[in-house]
């Protein structure tokens, strides 16, 4: 009798709210992810560089006084005329690198990144997003004057330590000015960007020197093929 009197207490106490007369609180929707936007003047863009997350689009926004274009080699920035007060939306499924030149102004590019998926003390192992990554630009790809070697200038592959914590890991990237663009969680492997990388390798090897100092990396490589994709 003691049994069944605790089964009917507690199946009282799993009353689903709504059945017992109380409605469930509504939940907003999640925020929408804002675009990023570029601001097209007579003499060039608002910025040459631009950081989105897979999917987020940018708008470029032509406030000037005459009609101006956008193409990348890629093909994936295409934008036609864009007349005075016009704009030119685009977004990107890959992570990685788009540059692209406008008719006026100097070369420009998005940087499309992903993150690290986990909680700030979860293992960072755990948090390397399984995400592919689009081919480098060309002319990234140049002989290393050390290693003589034809390796990116702008990518690197960094080992997760399997004690990280995604905060360290976090740490370590931010310290180098890397960005994600991609990963292997099977190797527990990211693919990170030295973004602006300069036309030789100083860049890319003072954020090697921190990654690879840091506890939360177990290795920071070079990317021997510029076009490696996955």
């Amino acid at each position: 009798m003691a049994a069944l009197a605790l089964l009917s207490l507690l199946g009282s106490l799993l009353v689903p709210a709504h059945a017992a007369g109380v409605q469930p609180p509504v939940l907003p929707p999640p925020a929408a992810v804002q675009p990023v936007e570029v601001e097209l003047t007579d003499s060039g863009t608002s910025t040459t560089s631009s950081v989105v997350a897979p999917g987020q689009s940018v708008v470029w926004k032509n406030v000037g006084t005459t009609p101006r274009t956008l193409t990348s080699e890629s093909g994936l920035i295409d934008s036609g005329p864009i007349p005075p007060g016009g704009a030119y939306v685009a977004s990107f499924a890959v992570a990685g690198v788009v540059g692209y030149t406008a008719d006026v102004g100097p070369p420009a590019s998005v940087l499309v990144t992903t993150g690290l998926d986990g909680a700030p003390g979860a293992p960072a192992v755990d948090a390397i997003p399984d995400a592919a990554w689009m081919p480098a630009a060309e002319g990234d790809r140049l002989v290393h004057p050390g290693l003589f070697t034809s390796m990116s200038k702008s990518r690197l592959l960094v080992g997760v330590s399997p004690t990280a914590t995604v905060a360290e890991l976090a740490a370590a990237l931010g310290a180098a000015g890397v960005f994600i663009i991609g990963g292997l969680p099977i190797f527990d492997t990211l693919m990170v960007e030295v973004p602006e990388a300069d036309d030789g390798f100083v860049a890319l090897e003072a954020a090697r020197a921190i990654l690879s100092a840091h506890p939360a990396v177990r290795y920071a490589a070079h990317d021997p093929d510029a076009d490696l994709e996955v």
